[in-house]
Order: structure tokens, then C-alpha cells, then sequence
């Protein structure tokens, strides 16, 4: 029997309130206006009641609590009520202390709920009217408007791009955190941002299947590079000195027999991440970070033995 990858659903609710949430794990169960839970990880202060969310994941059933829609990703949907658009508006247009609740009537009652939004987005002159409000207020509105937008196309971007990865969907809300809207570009011009930076999940062999995806460079540096960092870390635990003939030779085998390791080794010098000495006629390169490490924890040693506090 062949197994088939489960096909993504979609499933559409306004989110009622949190049945559970756990910071740590950023683990959450959520109640939908409709009845039904949805459960993932995802950061809780990205769910906010009476708004409306865009899960992908599949539908499963729990032993104990029954059908459940288990998401990978999400993203908040426009507003498409008049209560709907009055929570939405509160929780990003929130800082517009004159935006009341009258001006958000007014605004309903002129284009119609599915419409605001857009509205505010397309004609700043019209909201400030309207709502009675600053037109420069109202132009920050259109433009906040605008830039959630992005936030909310770079995280559904991000989620198709990473499907399959066999990332966590912590890794996207990561990622939103640190590089916001800008995220889904930044990481398909390079992966490797998501090791570098320590993401669960993102170890040289997902990254790297996701730059040979994204069609990055096959020969470039930083692919060079992040192989010898890979090599370094995992390579004989415990050592902090490696064979330079032998670096050289697994950046060959993990990018391509073809490529000069001698750039990404010196690109590494340059930078001042990695540290080259010679040792018995062979020549030695070890993470400047570990050295260091170590020969503070040799400093804090030697103090302590000769009954001085490190430090």
C-alpha cells in the first residue's frame, strides 16, 4: 500500500476565546463562534475575539474531545459584520483615541461592512470625513491598514513556502516576530537566516533542502559555509579544532564536488567567526566562539582554584 500525504483543509471561524494557552510552547486550543476547537501552536496574543481566522491544517478526532481542526499555519481574514469590523478596527486602529464606536457606524452604514477596510486602506480623505477624525490619523490608518495586509500575505506566503519542510509552525511565527512583513522574502532568498538565528527545527539539512527549492545559488558562500558550521558542530562532539583538509572536504561532498572551499573558509576568517592556527605541519580552524567560550571557562577556572569570584 503506497501512503499519500494528507491533503491541507481550510477552515474559516471567528475566534470566541482561548480554552487553552501556554506561552511557553506557544500551544493553543481555541473555541470558534461555531462550536467548534482548533488547536496548534501559534502565539496567543495573535488571536484576539470576535475576529475572524483562515486555518490550514485537517480535520482529526480526539479521543476525548472529539473532531478538532489541527492547524499548521493561519492568518486573520477581513472582517465581513458590523461587529466584526467594530473588534477589528479596536484592535489595530485602537491607538486613534477620537475613532469611536460612532465613526465606525458612520463608516459601516456608508459602504457596507465587507467594504471598510478596503475603504480605509484606499481613501484617507474619506475616513477622516466620515469618522471625524485628523486626516493625518487617517492616513496613519490607511497605512497601518495597508501594512497589516503584508503581514497577513507574508504569513500565509511563508506557510506555502515552508509546506512540507518539516518545520514547526513555530518557525513562521519566528519569523514574523523578528523580520515582519519582509519574512517570506528574506528566508527564500536564504534559508539558512532560520539556522542562523536558532529557529526549532531549522537544521542544516531542512534549510538546506529549502535553498536547493528556492533555487539559491547551488555553489554560493554562505550554502559553503553553513555546511562547514554544520560540520563543526555535529563532527567529532567535544572538539574544537578540525582538520582543514578534511572541512575542505565536506563542503565538497555536501554542495558539489566542483566548488573551492577556500572562499568559504576565508570568507569565515574574515568575518572573524572561525579561528585558523597550524599544528604539526597541518593546519587546524576551529569556531571562535567556542575558543572563546572555552578559554573563559579556563579564566573562571583558574580563579576560582586560586580562591578569586570570576568575573
Amino acid at each position: 500500500m503506497n501512503w499519500k500525504p494528507r491533503t491541507e483543509e481550510k477552515y474559516t471561524g471567528e475566534f470566541v476565546q482561548f480554552i487553552y494557552q501556554r506561552d511557553d510552547t506557544r500551544f493553543v486550543i481555541l473555541r470558534m463562534e461555531d462550536g467548534h476547537c482548533c488547536v496548534g501552536n501559534a502565539n496567543h496574543t495573535a488571536f484576539y475575539p470576535g475576529m475572524v481566522y483562515t486555518f490550514t491544517g485537517h480535520w482529526e478526532k480526539h479521543d476525548k474531545y472529539g473532531l478538532q481542526f489541527k492547524f499548521s499555519s493561519f492568518a486573520s481574514s477581513a472582517p465581513v459584520t458590523s461587529e466584526q469590523v467594530k473588534t477589528y478596527l479596536r484592535r489595530y486602529l485602537g491607538h486613534i483615541k477620537r475613532l469611536g464606536a460612532a465613526g465606525i457606524r458612520k463608516m459601516v452604514a456608508d459602504v457596507g461592512p465587507a467594504c471598510v477596510v478596503e475603504k480605509i486602506k484606499a481613501d484617507p480623505k474619506w475616513m477622516a470625513s466620515i469618522a471625524n477624525i485628523d486626516l493625518d490619523e487617517a492616513r496613519h490608518a490607511s497605512k497601518t491598514m495597508i501594512r497589516l495586509e503584508k503581514f497577513e500575505d507574508a504569513r500565509i506566503k511563508l506557510s506555502s513556502m515552508l509546506e512540507g519542510s518539516g518545520l514547526p509552525s513555530t518557525a513562521i511565527e519566528k519569523a514574523l516576530d523578528d523580520m515582519g512583513e519582509s519574512a517570506a522574502d528574506i528566508i527564500h532568498r536564504d534559508p539558512f537566516t532560520m539556522m542562523v538565528r536558532g529557529y526549532k527545527g531549522a537544521g542544516f539539512s531542512r534549510c538546506d533542502t529549502l535553498y536547493v527549492k528556492f533555487g539559491c545559488p547551488e555553489k554560493g558562500l554562505k550554502r559553503q559555509f553553513m555546511a562547514l558550521h554544520h560540520y563543526m558542530k555535529t563532527k567529532n562532539a567535544g572538539s574544537t579544532w578540525f582538520p582543514l583538509k578534511e572541512a575542505a572536504k565536506h563542503i565538497r561532498f555536501t554542495v558539489s564536488v566542483d566548488v573551492d572551499p577556500t572562499k568559504a573558509i576565508e570568507l569565515g576568517l574574515r568575518s572573524k567567526r572561525l579561528v585558523l592556527t597550524q599544528h604539526k605541519g597541518e593546519y587546524w580552524i576551529g569556531s571562535r566562539a567556542v575558543l572563546e567560550s572555552e578559554d573563559q571557562i579556563q579564566t573562571d577556572t583558574r580563579r576560582l582554584l586560586c580562591g578569586n569570584h570570576p568575573g
